[in-house]
């Protein structure tokens, strides 16, 4: 899947179970959303920037669990780690607090 039908998936995944995401959306100034399909069409249609919420709503949709790795913790944050769905392995991504500027920040890692 392409980052575009990633970003369907999730935004798809929000706006069926809105009543897990709702209460936390609308407190950011980077959406200009006001409702959940606003929101969600956001996600679908803009570069809008993803955060936990969106990580969590992904990893459900999918059916993989998800490892943060940051440099403030010795041990991942575990995003769905029981989470029992057909799909076998784990997404690994590293938190950058700040890196280059850029603020708040997501990268995939892959074994070699």
């Amino acid at each position: 899947m392409d980052y575009k039908g990633l970003r369907k998936t999730t935004a798809e995944f929000i706006r069926t179970h809105k009543e897990d995401f709702e209460p936390f959306l609308f407190a950011d100034e980077y959406s200009s959303a006001k409702d959940i399909e606003s929101y969600c069409k956001e996600i679908e249609d803009t570069a809008l920037w993803g955060g936990e919420m969106e990580i969590t709503a992904l990893s459900r949709a999918i059916g993989l669990p998800v490892e943060i790795y940051s440099n403030r913790s010795k041990s991942p944050l575990v995003i769905d780690p029981q989470h029992t769905g057909q799909n076998e392995g784990v997404v690994r991504l590293a938190y950058y607090q700040h890196l280059y500027g850029l603020g708040q920040h997501y990268n995939g890692l892959f074994r070699a």
